[in-house]
């Protein structure tokens, strides 16, 4: 497969060295699911009483998780969600990696989303 490449093409080496860089200094890996969602959930009407489906469950970086919750989240469910997660933890800061994460999470085709402009035209919630 000598001159021939399987990453897509948009995806350059720029893009892949600089991700790379990110990820082997990314301090903050922990379990995420990629492909959470709120159908994943079982509640008893007054909390969310079990997680179900965990087959994608993963270390990975957790800025690639907030990149995704981006996409998933509307402005207010993010305030809401802001306001708990930094009970526990110092939300990350996404803006050094957010377009090189939306062009990876492009090509897999994460949650069913194929168009590329999509994903990098999405509205910029979290920092």
């Amino acid at each position: 497969m000598e001159g021939k490449t399987l990453l897509p093409k948009i995806v350059n080496k720029t893009m892949v060295k600089q991700l790379a860089e990110h990820i082997a200094i990314c301090h903050q890996h922990q379990l995420i699911m990629p492909d959470l969602r709120w159908d994943q959930f079982l509640t008893d009407g007054k909390k969310i009483t079990a997680l179900v489906d965990l087959d994608a469950l993963i270390s990975g970086s957790i800025e690639l998780e907030f990149v995704i919750l981006e996409y998933l989240l509307t402005n207010q469910q993010a305030d809401w969600f802001l306001v708990e997660y930094s009970k526990t933890a110092m939300p990350p800061k996404i803006f050094k990696i957010r377009e090189k994460y939306r062009t990876l999470l492009s090509n897999m085709n994460i949650l069913g989303c194929k168009d590329h402009k999509k994903w990098l035209q999405q509205p910029i919630i979290f920092n």
